[in-house]
């Protein structure tokens, strides 16, 4: 999802500070934390995915009058609680991809906004082991859904 660029505020109940994925969410807090998508931000020596925040159980991103929206994921029922992973960044997956190194991303101003119903861990085989088995998010279809809240000033 492509958000404008005021929307700056970025606030979750989840895994924090730092990045977090299924394989290292442990080494975060769980937490209220509030961010910039600048912050979000992971720099590694090779441009790869990053930034993403695990164990999330809802996420505000707002912008600077105050309007912005809540995201919470929902069950069957309609009921919330169920986690999702996010990242908020003013780089694209594919501006990512496509980079050798973070040096060569140019800074977009929107954020973009991905939302997750589960999220692999991180180990690649590349430079160290591959990921757990319990840690891979088999590729099958899914679904899940979210609850997307406005929020005004009042």
């Amino acid at each position: 999802m492509q958000l404008p660029s005021d929307f700056a505020a970025v606030n979750w109940f989840g895994c924090g500070p730092d990045e977090s994925y299924a394989d290292k969410r442990n080494s975060q807090k769980l937490g209220l934390y509030s961010r910039t998508p600048d912050s979000l931000f992971t720099s590694y020596e090779y441009s790869r995915e990053n930034g993403n925040r695990a164990g999330t159980r809802w996420l505000q991103l707002m912008n600077s009058q105050g309007v912005g929206f809540v995201v919470t994921r929902v069950d069957e029922a309609g009921k919330t609680g169920d986690e999702f992973d996010f990242a908020a960044l003013h780089y694209s997956a594919e501006d990512i991809a496509n980079a050798a190194h973070p040096t060569d991303l140019k800074k977009r101003e929107d954020v973009f906004l991905r939302l997750d119903a589960a999220h692999a861990g991180l180990g690649t085989a590349r430079c160290g082991p591959a990921t757990l088995k319990k840690y891979q998010v088999p590729c099958k279809e899914t679904s899940f859904a979210l609850s997307f809240t406005p929020q005004v000033p009042l």
